[in-house]
């Protein structure tokens, strides 16, 4: 997570580099990018594993997939877990399905 509250320039650079606005020459190294107390909430990029069920000529078949994908500010959990169970579909040709196992986790330890 990105901070601006010390006085170092290089956390403000850092900030300059993610947001993309330039920092004026006349600006002093301790300015505020961001309102004390405020987050800047950038996409994070998480873990996901998915395990599905179906029937191919009555025979069940069960395939796990995995993956990353980047979780955009404000997007829900079941935002994110509708998109990869239909990512996870199309990867495996299923059409109806039971999802057995889901995962998501932050992906950086």
């Amino acid at each position: 997570m990105a901070s601006c509250t010390g006085s170092k320039p290089r956390g403000i650079k850092v900030i300059e580099i993610l947001v993309g606005h330039p920092r004026p020459t006349s600006m002093p190294h301790t300015h505020q990018a961001f309102p004390q107390g405020a987050r800047m909430h950038l996409p994070a990029v998480s873990h996901w594993i998915i395990t599905l069920r179906w029937e191919v000529a009555g025979t069940p078949v069960r395939r796990t997939v995995e993956g990353t994908v980047r979780i955009e500010p404000g997007q829900t959990r079941q935002e994110a877990y509708r998109r990869l169970v239909t990512t996870a579909a199309e990867q495996v040709g299923a059409a109806e399905f039971s999802v057995e196992f889901f995962a998501l986790e932050p992906d950086q330890m």
